[in-house]
This record gives structure tokens, sequence and C-alpha cells, in this order.
């Protein structure tokens, strides 16, 4: 398996079915699908006619579903609820239908973000994560975690959570989040525990946008990411999986009004340069 570039679902100005047939024109080899609203719309991923239709579109497209985020666990903020409240509940009810939906549909992976404000949420976040390994390693399902901590703060989670769980490296969250360089940070992994990394999200934003809260997508290689440099990395390591663009094709200034598609299709240009050999 090579380094396959897809885009993330919820990246994309439309959702649906059609996102995969979109993704498919606009120049991708597959979508992390989103969970379909999740719990805010009693997933809907889990009905046998969803699933169908995604199925249908990627087969049709020649498109590859290769993750399911959990975007509701992302906006309920679930992930950091404490023990038998009932927004940890609403946690695994999401991770366990999510999970399911996964292995029917197979597709071998979920993901979820932990952004973690302040230690006092560490030991939830780290229970909560080690329900979402056990369901996922049952169903045969990989979990990855996405996280706004340092490196060494992402080792003791690990640790406290001590299962199967990957990492999703996002090339610029690390800027969003004021945590570090991104290129420093990855070289350690790298030469650390390079087979924590599951996948790759990548997006760019103008380096006076470098606040939390405040991405401005742009063009893979016009903003303040160091994406080139963070590439060369993951090719030296001999990395085969997923690389995923998460720019938000609907957002300024990326999406001024005009051609989003023109623009997404630039910006998959972009990142499978960045990824030639």
């Amino acid at each position: 398996m090579a380094i396959k570039i897809g885009v993330c679902e919820w990246g994309i100005p439309v959702n649906g079915p059609f996102a995969v047939t979109l993704a498919a024109e606009l120049g991708f080899d597959g979508l992390q699908l989103a969970d379909c609203g999740g719990s805010s719309m009693q997933y809907p991923l889990n009905h046998p006619r969803v699933q169908e239709a995604y199925l249908q579109a990627a087969a049709e497209s020649g498109m590859e579903l290769g993750s399911i985020h959990l975007r509701s666990v992302f906006q309920d903020k679930s992930i950091g609820a404490p023990a038998n409240s009932p927004l940890s509940e609403l946690f695994k009810t999401s991770v366990s239908k999510t999970v399911k939906a996964a292995a029917q549909m197979g597709i071998p992976e979920v993901m979820g973000a932990a952004i973690i404000r302040d230690k006092e949420m560490v030991p939830n976040v780290a229970r909560n994560l080690r329900y979402a390994c056990r369901v996922a390693a049952d169903n045969g399902i990989v979990f990855t975690v996405e996280t706004n901590l340092t490196n060494e703060a992402n080792y003791r989670l690990f640790e406290e959570v001590g299962c199967g769980m990957k990492l999703c490296f996002d090339a610029c969250n690390p800027y969003l989040y004021d945590i570090g360089v991104a290129g420093t940070m990855l070289r350690e992994i790298l030469n650390r525990t390079p087979e924590i990394i599951r996948h790759y999200h990548f997006k760019d934003t103008r380096t006076e946008d470098f606040h939390i809260g405040r991405p401005a997508p742009v063009l893979m290689g016009t903003g303040g990411a160091d994406l080139e440099i963070q590439a060369n990395m993951i090719l030296d390591s001999g990395f085969d999986g997923w690389v995923y663009s998460e720019t938000y094709y609907f957002a300024r200034p990326i999406n001024d009004g005009g051609d989003f598609v023109a623009r997404a299709k630039e910006d998959c240009k972009a990142l499978r340069k960045f990824f030639a050999k």
C-alpha cells in the first residue's frame, strides 16, 4: 500500500453520498467520512439505506472510504465527560453506533478528536478513550485520536489509555493550538514511535491567523504551515496509508464566493505534488 490522498467529508461544501462522487471528480483517492450528524441526527449512518448509498457512490466512482470521524462527539464535547454522566453515556452510544456502522460498511478505522483544555480533563478523556478502543477492537476496527497536546503530553495520554490506540497527526494544528513547530514535533515522533501514526490531516493557514479557533484556509503550500518539509519527512519514514486534506473548502479566504471545485482540484494537485516520489 502506498500513500493515498483523501479528503475529509466535512471540508467539502456538500455532504452525503454526493460528497463521495464529488471527491472523485476533485482528484482524491477516497474520503474520511463524518458521522452524518451522529447523535444530533439520531445516527443516520446506521441505517442500511444510508450505508448502501455511500457504498454505491464509492463503488461507482472508484473511491475508498478510509475512516469515519466522530464529528458529533467533537461538537458535543462528550469525550471529556465525567463517569456515569449523561454526556458520558452519550459518548458511549456515539462510539458504539459509529464503530458498528464502520464494521458493517467495511471501513477499517474510526477516529475522535480530544481537545483537552485543562489537565483536569485528562482522566475523563483517558477513560472514555479506553472504552472507545475496547469497542473498536471488539469489532475489528482501529480507533485513532487527534489531540491538541504536545508530544510528551500525548505519550502520557497514550500510556494512561493503555491500548492499541493510534494517532492522527495534523500538520497545521500545532500552530493553531500554539503547542510547537509541527515539523519539529513530527520529526520527534517519527524518530521515536513512527508506528503510532495511523493517518495525517493536511491543511494550510495564513501565518497571521495562527490563533486558536481561527483557521483561515488557503491553498496548501501558500500558508504558514511547513507542509512540504513534513511531507518529505513522511515520505522518508516509509509511511503507507492515508493523508487527508482537511481544508475547509467553504471558508474564506480559499473560498471567496468563487468556484470552490476549481480551488479544491488545485489543492488536491498541490497535495499530490508534496507526496510525489
